[in-house]
């Protein structure tokens, strides 16, 4: 392409301009075939003007907005393949849930394929998202997302199907995310987290459609929480929350990205050492009581960081952190042995399920809080004893 005059380039990209192509991929693979056309007719003895004046001739009439408008259809396919398979996946995992609850067999199967179909959802959505915005920045630090969320997955079918090498998997996946956070909050810190860059876009299309997944799949686990409360185990809602505390995290810290690069140093060191607390506990590979201590320091920095983002005014926000704080202090202080296993009481009971879910729809707004509260729910879903009562 260095061979083609500029003059000849400056034509060719006004006449796509003019015939309305503002699909940047699709511009510029059209540009790169007229520029390669061009120097084939030059090598035949054509000028360059001559030759893009024998190209352009030969373009039919509206040409190019019928391949935008194709190529724009197949684009809107593909996200609804990504979109179908998340509901898909959704649908499955409540399935699973309810077959657990009703001692059915093929609980474990249906777990099984909502964890794939889940990940099917998450590689098609961002990587037909990456070759169709070529021109975006960051595909690399957005596969190394993917193959971070992927492995956790694939660790997790793994644990179900009772395969050796599911610990490894988790492991590698840790191992993967740990590495890339820190890369891409640096990255989003220097170039700022703009719809130039493909990770910062995708989240962005995706975030309603996240945020309404995580919503749905809390409030099913809620009612199946409460529908088999002091019945035993409910393995049902154990999995929905676990999904929802995962996937709710990535979100939170994905949320803290947006403006990263208007934060302080401390604010961005919170994050990347509340991200490990978030992740580390994953892998079981330390004592209890220390996966205790490190949730309980990714909640308490989960709460400086919605403070981060809380207005001074916004009272609500702020008693709903209060309390979460409390929340979290007592439950890591009981659960390490420090105070006695008689003071659950305090922190375990309706009232306080209910202050916690009300605050989530009177934060509706904060997405940051939000988020974060949805994660602590989840979490008092699954750290709730069931030898208390409920009322």
């Amino acid at each position: 392409m260095g061979s083609i005059e500029q003059s000849i380039k400056i034509q060719v990209e006004h006449y796509l301009d003019s015939q309305g192509l503002d699909f940047k991929p699709l511009r510029q693979e059209m540009l790169d075939h007229f520029l390669s056309d061009i120097e084939y007719y030059e090598q035949q003895g054509h000028t360059q003007q001559e030759a893009w004046n024998i190209i352009k001739k030969d373009i039919p009439e509206h040409h190019f907005t019928q391949i935008q408008n194709e190529t724009m259809e197949a684009i809107k396919k593909r996200f609804n393949w990504a979109t179908g398979l998340t509901y898909l996946s959704l649908a499955l995992l409540l399935a699973s849930s309810i077959f657990k609850i009703l001692h059915l067999q093929g609980a474990g199967m249906l777990l099984l394929f909502a964890f794939a179909t889940m990940a099917l959802s998450f590689l098609v959505g961002t990587v037909s998202g990456i070759y169709l915005h070529k021109d975006k920045k960051g595909r690399a630090l957005s596969l190394g997302v993917v193959l971070g969320i992927t492995l956790f997955l694939l660790s997790w079918s793994f644990q179900i199907l009772h395969l050796p090498g599911f610990f490894e998997l988790r492991v590698a996946s840790i191992v993967c995310l740990v590495i890339i956070f820190p890369i891409i909050t640096q990255h989003f810190t220097r170039q700022g987290a703009s719809e130039d860059n493909i990770l910062f876009y995708l989240h962005q299309k995706y975030r309603p459609g996240i945020e309404r997944f995580l919503l749905i799949l809390l409030t099913f686990g809620l009612v199946m929480w409460l529908s088999q409360f002091g019945v035993g185990e409910n393995p049902g809602a154990f999995v929905i929350s676990v999904v929802v505390i995962y996937g709710a995290g990535l979100h939170f810290f994905a949320l803290n990205w947006y403006d990263i690069q208007l934060r302080s140093k401390v604010y961005k060191l919170l994050l990347v050492v509340g991200f490990f607390a978030f992740i580390l506990p994953i892998a079981a590979i330390f004592p209890p009581t220390v996966r205790v201590g490190v949730a309980a320091a990714f909640y308490l920095i989960g709460i400086v960081l919605c403070l981060y983002n809380t207005s001074k005014t916004d009272f609500i926000s702020y008693g709903m952190l209060t309390v979460t704080a409390v929340y979290v202090l007592l439950w890591s202080l009981i659960s390490m042995g420090t105070l006695a296993e008689g003071m659950y009481n305090i922190i375990f009971n309706l009232p306080l399920l209910v202050v916690f879910l009300v605050g989530l729809i009177l934060v509706r707004k904060k997405p940051i809080t939000r988020t974060f509260l949805m994660i602590v729910i989840a979490h008092y879903l699954i750290s709730f004893p069931q030898s208390l009562e409920l009322f």
